[in-house]
């Protein structure tokens, strides 16, 4: 059994949100979905759910595919390379909080006296967002960052942006009885 404790008696989290973040189980109903992608990666962001109430928590979770042979940079990183990163662009009363990332892979680039951590293949980022403010419908946009690498070749810094709608719980037409 675990208890979740929240910052505020305000916030609380979806049915999906709870089985996920508390127990692990993973749910094949979510909220809307988008793609990008770049040379070598595949991004994939969604909600937990398609609507928002303020002070509720929702889930934000991206997935990447990364090709077989590449990988893309993460922290700790010498200077000079680009690890992957993640942001929600601000919308007014949004609170954004700390990325989840998954464990990176030790490298080494031969020839190079230099250490680095790095992903490949799939890696899942969740990261939990709340709207402080009642408001009308809006639009997340999940910037990704990234630099993606093969053994012999680094490709140009990619940014992909994603951009997921969100209606408000309270504009949410019903159907109507008679």
């Amino acid at each position: 059994m675990q208890k979740r404790f929240q910052q505020s008696y305000r916030e609380r989290e979806t049915g999906v949100g709870i089985l996920a973040q508390g127990f692990g189980v993973t749910s094949s109903v979510h909220g809307p979905e988008a793609h990008g992608q770049s040379e070598g990666v595949k991004v994939r962001a969604y909600l937990d759910t398609d609507t928002y109430r303020f002070f509720q928590r929702l889930w934000l979770t991206v997935d990447l595919t990364i090709d077989p042979g590449v990988h893309v940079y993460a922290r700790p990183i010498p200077e000079g390379y680009i690890p992957l990163s993640m942001a929600v662009a601000p919308i007014a009363g949004l609170v954004a909080g700390a990325p989840s990332w998954p464990t990176p892979q030790p490298g080494r680039v031969e020839g190079l006296n230099e250490e680095f951590f790095a992903y490949e293949g799939q890696l899942r980022v969740t990261l939990p967002v709340t709207l402080t403010e009642e408001g009308d419908d809006q639009t997340l946009a999940v910037i990704v960052r990234y630099q993606a690498c093969s053994a012999t070749d680094c490709f140009l810094p990619s940014t992909v942006r994603i951009e997921l709608p969100l209606k408000a719980a309270d504009h949410v037409e019903r159907p109507r009885r008679h």
